[in-house]
């Protein structure tokens, strides 16, 4: 299995090793492998996204391979099954982003915004990536930005240098685009993917609605920049916005509901029999039996000129890991009296 390869089938161990490889030495990457009784994949399994590592049979191996549609219906109705699968696949997720292993590279979103967006829109949906800032002296930082000539950049896979990034075809690289949807007509779409929609989801699918979530930035919406949520139930100690709307997402993959992103819904129409059509940027067309909108709230922004130059250049709407990063070294202003910009700034 390669970077980039669908997730499209559930492969079980019968007999053998199965090892993660290098993608650039060829070489094994760590001492721990799959054998028998375990199974491959990871958390983006549930949504048919792209595989992020490579993989190959160490020793002759005997797998069982099933479709990845066959393999939800089945976990749908073995809830056994389908927790002990998700609890793998998440902590093989969470393991991911600790290692350090991903199919996309950033390189000096520190000094460019088109980079900085994508690196934004990687962190605020969980997905496990790369980061370098061109001036890191550290030996692998030196050899990876040496190798693009010390110019910022968004590396796929092994090699492949993404021209004018965007978020956008990253995600069609990682399978989180349309592609991912064999069908075009839903018994829900949800359009936003705040709070709201992803609970809505959850719901829906625990019902055995086939719905999809339309979000044109990042599931989690304003909640997902939160550093930490204190008033919501089931959470007393808190909870990041992340890891909040990230557990509501698996939640809903898992009965079934797909997220499409990042996509922005453009126009509504009503057909003669009653269902509703949205049109997304590009012009492509969903349709569906009942329409939600879940599409939140906006930010504020101030009378400045030249503003949306400076957006994620200097000026940010959150105060993660990754906004603080790039505060680092420099003076820092919250402006705002409100419970996010009290969070904003004890966190910066």
């Amino acid at each position: 299995m390669d970077i980039g390869e669908a997730m499209d089938r559930f492969v079980y161990v019968l007999e053998g090793d199965i090892e993660i490889a290098n993608p650039y030495t060829g070489e094994r990457m760590f001492q721990s492998s799959l054998g028998p009784t375990q199974f491959l994949g990871e958390i983006g399994f549930l949504s048919g996204s792209t595989n992020y590592l490579r993989m190959r049979a160490a020793v002759d191996t005997r797998v069982i391979e099933a479709p990845r549609a066959g393999v939800l219906e089945l976990m749908s109705r073995v809830p056994e099954l389908s927790d002990h699968i998700i609890t793998v696949f998440a902590a093989r997720r969470r393991k991911q982003f600790e290692l350090g292993n991903a199919a996309v590279k950033v390189i000096g979103a520190d000094r460019d915004a088109a980079v900085q967006a994508v690196e934004r829109f990687l962190s605020r949906n969980r997905i496990p990536f790369q980061s370098y800032d061109l001036d890191g002296a550290d030996p692998e930082t030196v050899q990876v930005c040496t190798l693009i000539g010390r110019e910022p950049a968004v590396i796929l896979g092994v090699a492949t240098r993404l021209e004018d990034p965007t978020p956008r075809k990253v995600a069609q690289y990682l399978g989180l685009d349309l592609a991912i949807c064999a069908q075009r007509t839903y018994d829900l779409v949800i359009v936003g993917g705040g709070p709201a929609g992803v609970a809505a989801a959850v719901y829906a699918g625990s019902e055995g609605i086939e719905a999809l979530v339309v979000e044109d930035t990042a599931v989690g919406g304003q909640a997902g920049t939160s550093s930490r949520i204190e008033n919501y139930m089931g959470f007393p100690t808190g909870i990041s916005g992340t890891d909040l709307t990230w557990r509501g997402q698996v939640q809903a993959m898992k009965f079934g509901t797909r997220f499409v992103m990042p996509r922005r819904v453009e126009g509504l129409s009503r057909r003669e029999d009653g269902a509703y059509c949205i049109t997304l940027d590009d012009g492509d067309e969903l349709c569906a039996r009942a329409l939600l909108v879940a599409t939140g709230v906006q930010y504020r922004r101030l009378p400045l000129a030249n503003l949306e130059e400076l957006e994620g250049a200097g000026i940010f709407y959150s105060a993660t890991e990754m906004e603080a990063r790039f505060c680092a070294r420099t003076e820092a202003v919250v402006i705002g009296g409100g419970n996010s910009a009290g969070q904003a700034a004890m966190y910066l």
